[in-house]
């Protein structure tokens, strides 16, 4: 979705074993930085907290992205 839309971003892998995320520093990270959410992947922009690939697909069918953008950048 990010490439289609022509946004830039950074990846941060996290490794998965049937299922299991294991601790690794960037699962831990992510965890903490979103609250608490263990599903991958979550979407921070600017650095801050936004949601999940399902929150990112909703803002642009319902064409809130470009606002949500302007309120992060503001942030």
């Amino acid at each position: 979705m990010l490439r289609r839309n022509n946004l830039e971003f950074k990846k941060i892998e996290i490794p998965m074993i049937l299922g299991w995320k294991p601790p690794t520093r960037g699962f831990r990270e992510m965890v903490e930085r979103s609250g608490g959410q263990r599903t991958v992947p979550q979407i921070f922009i600017n650095g801050q907290y936004f949601g999940d690939d399902d929150t990112l697909e909703t803002s642009l069918k319902e064409g809130t992205f470009e606002n949500i953008l302007r309120r992060f950048k503001k942030g």
